[in-house]
């Protein structure tokens, strides 16, 4: 008679093994997500549209250059501004994504960086890994859910004088000049 395989007699030791295995990366990866909470308040969102997609869009924010402080009115230190601002983003971005210039496209999806020159933020399509490097960076203060909102000029448009709703003065590709300029 053919001796029994030790597998059959212990059905519960894969489970058990693979439990032993990833315990270690438990702690570690609830560190990341405390990280990314910590750093977005719709870290849910982000998450879910990387879930359904495999990458999502967020607006990275980082520490604003010391340079800010030497702004006057008159736009004086603006272009120091600016390439601190640049230097800042250049650096996050290299770190992950190449080429700053030219960032390495994600698995399955296009970067599509898009810089700011007077803001420290920069707006590009990331993966878990890179959301999760990103949160782990001490140079990036915010990571916020880059999506499309409903438009809010419903608001405004009777508080500047104009008599219809929004929509009423662009028509396809012309736009009503007499209701707009009043």
């Amino acid at each position: 008679m053919k001796p029994e395989s030790p597998r059959l007699k212990t059905p519960l030791l894969r489970p058990l093994l693979w439990c032993c295995l990833s315990l270690p990366a438990w702690p570690a990866q609830a560190a990341t997500d405390a990280a990314f909470a910590a750093k977005s308040d719709a870290s849910s969102e982000i998450l879910a549209e990387i879930g359904q997609h495999g990458f999502s869009r967020v607006l990275v924010e980082f520490r604003r250059p010391a340079t800010a402080s030497r702004l006057t009115p008159s736009g004086a230190g603006l272009e120091t501004y600016k390439a601190s601002i640049k230097d800042g983003r250049d650096a996050i971005v290299s770190s992950l994504f190449g080429n700053p210039d030219h960032p390495m496209d994600g698995r399955g999806f296009a970067r599509a960086l898009r810089n700011f020159e007077i803001s420290p933020i920069f707006a590009v399509n990331v993966d878990q890994a890179e959301l999760e490097a990103l949160a782990a960076d001490a140079r990036v203060i915010r990571i916020h859910y880059d999506r499309l909102l409903q438009p809010t000029l419903n608001d405004s448009v009777p508080l500047v004088g104009m008599s219809g709703p929004a929509g009423a003065y662009v028509k396809g590709s012309e736009i009503n000049e007499r209701e707009c300029v009043r």
